[in-house]
């Protein structure tokens, strides 16, 4: 994931193109699906489950579900890894992509 965001700052993947493939579509959505249970059943595969849907977001562009899966990479980053600073940013972004998703305009 770092090495596919290289050197730009989180907030920049705000601008990530829209996902066009439907392909790529419905596999955000079955990985929004499972991330609950994933959740109650197995951390480490919860971590696995949003680093992919993050993973997609970055190769493919931002989708409805991509507010989703970067806001709970925080919880990811934060919680197993203690990167607290990382862990809000990737929150915020997450939050402002649902606020342009929202208003209509991404």
């Amino acid at each position: 994931m770092w090495q596919q965001i290289g050197s730009r700052p989180i907030e920049a993947l705000l601008d990530l193109p829209r996902m066009a493939d439907p392909v790529w579509h419905a596999t955000m959505d079955v990985l929004t699906a499972l991330v609950t249970s994933a959740l109650f059943t197995d951390r480490n595969l919860y971590c696995v489950v949003i680093g992919r849907m993050v993973n997609l977001s970055l190769e493919h562009g931002n989708s409805d579900a991509s507010s989703y899966a970067f806001a709970f990479l925080g919880t990811v980053l934060g919680g197993q890894f203690g990167d607290y600073k990382a862990a809000f940013r990737f929150g915020q972004l997450g939050f402002n992509l649902a606020a342009k998703a929202w208003a209509g305009s991404l």
